[in-house]
């Protein structure tokens, strides 16, 4: 799944293309008002409108709500940012579909290591605020639905800022979540509610390599995906993806 409004429309273009060019078919657009809807359904893209009934929810908080949607319906949704570069089907690399799986927000250390010891070399990952929101994956259980209601309740009650920091606060922060002592070192955490325990690991930086990483490296062996999240500006975005090969849109919005 991925979330998008219209001024987003040719970075999800790309992403599209990217995933046509994977012949990755299971996926669907959470259209984020309704100009992309139109366009992503006049195009036979699979989407919904959300929030379908115009409910007051701010549009930087809709994707973790459309992923609720999507789990209270019964579906496991691994969520990307529309600036996400696939190299394979992510879920390909999903071992077990119990845990959440998020991607970091943790800067790369330089080090003359090889890059298959990133967790050695690594700022902390779950370090404050690390957890990254547009990229994880989340099984449809009873902890993951509660776990993402409250995610809701928390991200809207703190309308200072955008859901991300409250991903954090509910994973990895009493009195809801904490770190996962059982992993060494202790780089996950878990959220504990009457439902249970969803248990929290952070996707590998070498298989899903983050925006510092990807700058850090001149020549990096990515295996999964690249997120542009250290990058603010769509045109920026959009400038490195086309200078990294990465571009896979038409001047006319058709595929290379």
């Amino acid at each position: 799944m991925t979330a998008a409004t219209w001024s987003q429309k040719d970075i999800l273009s790309n992403a599209l293309c990217n995933l046509a060019r994977l012949d990755v078919r299971n996926y669907v657009v959470a259209a984020l008002d309704q100009k992309i809807f139109n366009w992503a359904a006049f195009r036979g893209h699979g989407v919904f409108l959300f929030p379908p009934h115009k409910e007051n929810l701010e549009k930087i908080k809709l994707s973790s709500a459309a992923v609720l949607e999507a789990l209270g319906l019964g579906y496991s949704v691994f969520f990307l940012d529309p600036d996400v570069v696939l190299f394979k089907n992510p879920v390909q690399h999903i071992v077990d579909f119990s845990r959440m799986l998020v991607l970091s927000n943790a800067p790369f250390i330089e080090s003359e290591e090889q890059i298959d010891v990133f967790e050695h070399t690594s700022a902390p990952r779950n370090g404050a605020r690390r957890i990254n929101s547009g990229c994880y994956f989340v099984p449809a259980t009873k902890p993951a639905i509660s776990a993402f209601m409250v995610l809701q309740s928390h991200a809207l009650a703190n309308s200072d800022s955008s859901e991300e920091p409250s991903f954090f606060n509910i994973f990895c922060l009493p009195p809801w979540g904490g770190v996962n002592s059982k992993s060494t070192p202790p780089q996950g955490c878990v959220f504990v509610s009457t439902a249970g325990a969803l248990q929290m690991k952070f996707l590998d930086f070498s298989a899903f390599a983050q925006g510092s990483v990807f700058l850090s490296q001149e020549d990096p062996a990515f295996t999964g995906v690249l997120y542009h999240n250290w990058i603010k500006d769509d045109p920026e975005k959009i400038q490195k993806q086309k200078a990294a090969g990465l571009w896979f849109l038409r001047p006319d919005l058709t595929c290379f």
